[in-house]
């Protein structure tokens, strides 16, 4: 009989986070913490407990693993500082239902550390639309709380940077199956950030075009527009215009 080596535990967690239901997240998750400590050293496995944790809505623990992978590999890749960031913008968003804007605030704040660093250290496209976004909440939360003058830097700072990305052609260069369409959608989000209309949604009806029907890719880039952008766009008493102002709509796939 074979000896099973860590790729075995991780293939088996990804299938079962793959799957997705309660029952098949548990396994997973008892799986990697077993395999985690017989392979301390697969930062892999340490990767996949955190998605699997995330996708369990248990941000805190998710976290806590963060650190210590942080501790523990002198280097970890674009991934795992976005998941940092992800993981940081989650949390922000619960405490910020539940009311707790300062905690929300400072959770913001450290995501953007995070997609930040992953831009500094890889340059892609990702990482960069990421941090400018969840600036972009913070701008609009901090408007909110009677800063108006530190929310207007902050917007004004988001714009210069989304220009400057925009015009950075070695930071959209593919290098995963699926950045021809996450690239189109994050360039339209990009020109969203400028209200640059019409570019805006000719960068995103690529994406459309280049998703080819399919569900995920069009709910996802629908949902950070509605759930993201327009509460801060709103905030910050900005509007979106033109075909985007109905989301619903533009993202809506053929023939539904």
């Amino acid at each position: 009989m074979p000896v099973p080596t860590f790729q075995d535990v991780l293939k088996q967690a990804t299938a079962w986070r793959t799957e997705n239901t309660p029952d098949a997240l548990e396994r997973a998750r008892l799986l990697l913490f077993e395999g985690v400590e017989e392979y301390p050293e697969s930062l892999p496995l340490g990767d996949e407990l955190v998605l699997v944790l995330k996708q369990q809505k248990n941000y805190d623990a998710a976290i806590d693993l963060l650190r210590v992978l942080e501790r523990r590999f002198k280097h970890v890749g674009e991934e795992t500082l976005c998941r940092w960031g992800s993981l940081l913008k989650a949390r922000a968003n619960r405490a910020l239902a539940a009311g707790g804007t300062g905690e929300a605030l400072n959770d913001f704040a450290e995501s953007e550390r995070y997609y930040g660093r992953a831009y500094e250290e890889h340059h892609t496209f990702y990482p960069r639309i990421n941090e400018l976004t969840v600036r972009l909440v913070r701008a609009g939360l901090t408007k909110e709380i009677g800063q108006a003058q530190q929310a207007t830097g902050l917007l004004a700072d988001v714009e210069e940077r989304a220009a400057e990305l925009l015009a950075d052609a070695a930071a959209w260069q593919p290098r995963k199956p699926d950045d021809a369409i996450w690239s189109a959608a994050s360039r339209g989000e990009a020109c969203v950030l400028l209200r640059r209309w019409p570019a805006a949604e000719a960068a995103y009806g690529e994406a459309i075009r280049l998703a080819a029907g399919r569900k995920f890719y069009h709910e996802c880039m629908r949902d950070q527009l509605v759930g993201v952008i327009v509460p801060a766009f709103d905030r910050l008493g900005l509007a979106i215009e033109g075909r985007l102002a109905d989301p619903a709509a533009f993202f809506a796939l053929p023939g539904a």
